[in-house]
C-alpha cells in the first residue's frame, strides 16, 4: 500500500510525543487494518508516561481502548472473534492483549491476563508494522491471535468497549447479589463504570470511595452511588467503615 499514516510516538519517560509518519502495511492472511475514530487515554497510559511500569518500552506508541473501522483485511478474515461476518467498513473494537494459550496461566489456570508470553497493541517497541497503538491514525493488527468484535454502537460509545469489559469483570467476581451493598475504592473511569455494572447486577445500595477531584464523586451520586465519601475529608479508613455500614440497610 503506497498510503501513509501518522503516529504519535513516546521517546522516553516523561518525553515528549512526535507525530512521524509511515508507510501503511500491506495486509496478509489473518491480519486487518483498521482507521481508527477514537482511543482513549487509560490510566496505565499515564504510568507509562510517568515510568511507573518498569518494563514498558521505549518509544513506543501508546493507546489500548480503542474504537475504529476496518479499510483492509487478509483474505482469512471472514468472521470477528464472536463469529459475526464482517466486512470493509465496520466498526470494530478489540481485545488489546494477545495471549499466547498454551502457558500454565492460559490453560489449567484460566488466568489470561497472567500469560507469561503476553503481548499488547499500545505496549510494543517501536518497529515495524509501526501501527501497533492507538495513539495514531491506522491500527494493524498483525497477529493472528488478535481478537476483535464487531459493533454496532456509535465509535464515542464503542470507545468504552474496553474499559467497560474490566468493570463486568470486577462484578462479575465479586458475585454481587441482588440485595446487597457494595463498595468501589475509586472514581475513576473503571470505577465509575463498576459502578453502573453494580447497580445492574443488583446491588441495592452502591458506595464509592475516591478523592481530589470532587466532580467525580458528584457524577458518581448522578450514576446512582448512595454514598460518595471523600478521602481527603475522611482519611481513617475505620471511620470510612463506619459510615457506610451506618448508610447501608443491611449494615453491610
Amino acid at each position: 500500500m503506497d498510503k501513509k499514516g501518522k503516529v504519535a510516538v513516546l521517546d522516553k519517560v516523561r518525553g515528549r510525543f512526535t507525530v512521524k509518519e509511515y508507510p501503511l502495511p500491506d495486509v496478509s492472511p489473518g491480519t486487518v487494518l483498521v482507521r481508527i475514530e477514537y482511543c482513549g487515554v487509560c490510566g496505565t497510559d499515564v504510568h507509562t508516561y510517568y515510568g511507573k511500569l518498569a518494563d514498558a518500552p521505549f518509544p513506543v506508541v501508546l493507546g489500548h481502548e480503542i474504537a475504529g473501522t476496518i479499510i483492509d483485511m487478509g483474505s482469512q478474515v471472514k468472521k470477528d472473534f464472536l463469529g459475526k461476518p464482517v466486512k470493509v467498513g465496520d466498526r470494530i473494537v478489540l481485545v488489546p492483549a494477545i495471549h499466547c494459550k498454551k502457558c500454565y496461566y492460559c490453560t489449567l489456570a484460566k488466568t489470561p491476563s497472567k500469560c507469561l508470553n503476553m503481548i499488547s497493541y499500545g505496549f510494543l517497541p517501536l518497529k515495524e508494522p509501526y501501527f501497533t497503538g492507538g495513539y495514531a491514525e491506522y491500527l494493524y493488527f498483525f497477529h493472528p491471535k488478535t481478537e476483535f468484535f464487531k459493533i454496532d454502537a456509535p465509535g464515542e460509545v464503542a470507545l468504552f468497549a474496553e474499559p467497560l469489559a474490566i468493570a463486568i469483570h470486577a462484578v462479575d467476581r465479586a458475585r454481587i447479589k441482588p440485595g446487597q451493598t457494595a463498595v468501589i475504592q475509586g472514581t475513576g473511569a473503571i470505577g465509575l463504570l463498576t459502578l453502573i455494572c453494580a447497580k445492574s447486577s443488583g446491588a441495592t445500595k452502591v458506595a464509592v470511595v475516591g478523592r481530589r477531584r470532587k466532580e467525580r464523586l458528584e457524577l458518581a451520586k448522578e450514576l446512582g452511588a448512595y454514598l460518595a465519601i471523600n478521602m481527603e475529608e475522611i482519611p481513617e479508613v475505620k471511620e470510612r467503615i463506619k459510615i457506610i455500614k451506618d448508610f447501608s440497610a443491611t449494615g453491610y
